[in-house]
């Protein structure tokens, strides 16, 4: 009895006082103790995120809600720098747009200059056109002109020769009367011919004279010195009418 005893003895200091739980679980609490999740709780430190700047009780070192790194210095340190290729890259493209900006710029321009330059040339073209136009005209009208002038010119030659042809028609017809007057015994002849000269601008030239005056001599002799002697004759001659009229005398 006393050996069962002994070994009851020994197994019995070999076993636990309370027996063990699930492996991993933790002690139950001493009476007074805070639960441990409550005590580990209230025993982490505040963390405040650089970066969302939500506060939190926790021992980790990146911020649960956006993942920054509570440490400042080193999420600047981490903090992603772009690559030399990414540098170049956004280099190359920030030139290019700006190449892009300054040729669309220099395309307007050019557009802009080619309206300008057209509607200046334009301009020029109208306005030469517009000078050619008034030469033609110009031309024309000195054409005209000239061809009136011309006309006026013949017209009134016509009109002159008509009036010279008119005065010596009178010249012949003094001459036929002096001649018949001598016929009649009243002059003495040979009555060669007779001479007309104008009186106060009365002539055939002036074509805004109406009539003529005109004294006339039937000459019945020519002298020695060139000049000639004979019967004197006044005449009136009237342009518009084509008439004309005489009588033998100086008055």
């Amino acid at each position: 009895m006393h050996a069962d005893d002994d070994e009851t003895t020994e197994r019995g200091s070999a076993e636990p006082l309370w027996a063990d739980g699930p492996a991993g679980a933790s002690a139950a609490p001493a009476q007074g103790e805070d639960p441990p999740s409550t005590k580990d709780e209230h025993a982490l430190p505040t963390k405040v995120c650089p970066k969302c700047s939500v506060a939190e009780r926790t021992r980790g070192a990146f911020c649960a809600h956006c993942g920054a790194s509570y440490d400042r210095a080193a999420a600047r340190r981490r903090r992603p720098r772009p690559s030399r290729r990414v540098t170049l890259t956004l280099l190359a493209v920030v030139i290019l747009l700006a190449g892009g900006g300054v040729a669309a710029a220099m395309i307007v321009q050019h557009n802009n200059d080619q309206k300008a330059q057209r509607a200046h040339e334009a301009v020029l073209r109208r306005r030469a056109q517009e000078r050619h136009l008034e030469a033609l005209a110009k031309a024309a009208a000195d054409r005209a002109a000239a061809a009136a002038r011309r006309g006026k010119e013949e017209q009134d030659a016509a009109t002159r020769g008509v009036r010279r042809s008119l005065v010596n028609d009178l010249r012949k017809a003094i001459t036929k009367d002096a001649r018949q007057r001598v016929d009649e015994g009243l002059l003495d002849g040979p009555i060669y011919g007779t001479q007309c000269d104008p009186i106060g601008g009365g002539n055939a030239s002036n074509l805004d004279a109406r009539t003529g005056r005109y004294s006339c001599l039937a000459y019945n002799k020519k002298n020695n010195d060139g000049t000639i002697s004979g019967y004197g004759f006044m005449a009136t001659v009237n342009f518009e009418k084509f008439t004309y009229q005489w009588h033998l005398g100086n008055s």
